[in-house]
This record gives C-alpha cells, structure tokens and sequence, in this order.
C-alpha cells in the first residue's frame, strides 16, 4: 500500500481508492508538494510517505495533500477540500506555519485593520 497524493486526484487510480484512505496530511512543504508535479518529480520525501510505511503493518492508508508554500491562513480551506474528497477519512493532520514566519508583521497589521473595521 503507498501513499495517496493529491496531485494524482482526477485520475482512475485515485478515484478507485480515495474513500479508502484512512488517514490525510494537510499542510505545507513540509508535508508535501502536491502542486510541484508528480511525486517522483519533489525534492525529497515528506512525512506522509514514513508515515505511510509505519501505517502499512496496521492496514492504514495515508493521503497527502501538502502544498509547497501554503500558510496558515488557507488551511481551513484546504481541510474543508479534503474533508469532501475523503469522505471516510478517520484522522486528520494539519502542519502548518513554516512559510508564515517573515508575514507575522504583514499579518499583524491586517489584522489589526480588520478589528477596527469592525467598530466604525
């Protein structure tokens, strides 16, 4: 049993076995690279595929969804998308946050205009 990468969503083999998949990484480079290309293409493995070799005596299936430079802000649309495309998924792991490190300032100005958008 390997890995299922969401890059690969679309085709026959990952429609066949997407409702079997027991367990989603979601998150950054760190857990994949999912829109760089076919998984044989990445710079280096990622956590989902050890992962996937643990899980594998156990009978469990692991889908990775990593996205090469994502941040924490488009991770709740990210789970949403993979909570529909896994259906019977039984577990959920979420890393982010690598890539947010140098837009705290940004982040924390547009933060702070949304508050006060809220009481004028």
């Amino acid at each position: 049993m390997g890995v299922l990468y969401v890059v690969e969503r679309g085709t026959d083999a990952f429609e066949s076995v997407r409702t079997a998949v027991d367990i989603v990484c979601a998150g950054d480079s760190l857990t994949g690279w999912n829109n760089f290309g076919p998984a044989g293409q990445w710079p280096y493995r990622t956590y989902p595929d050890f992962l996937q070799e643990f899980c594998d005596p156990l009978g469990l299936r692991i889908a990775n969804g990593g996205i090469a430079r994502e941040i924490s802000d488009n991770g709740p649309q990210q789970v949403r998308r993979y909570l529909e495309l896994f259906p019977n998924a039984r577990y959920f792991i979420i890393g982010m946050g690598t890539n947010d490190l140098g837009t705290f300032e940004h982040r924390r100005h547009r933060l702070s205009f949304q508050h006060d958008e809220q009481y004028v």
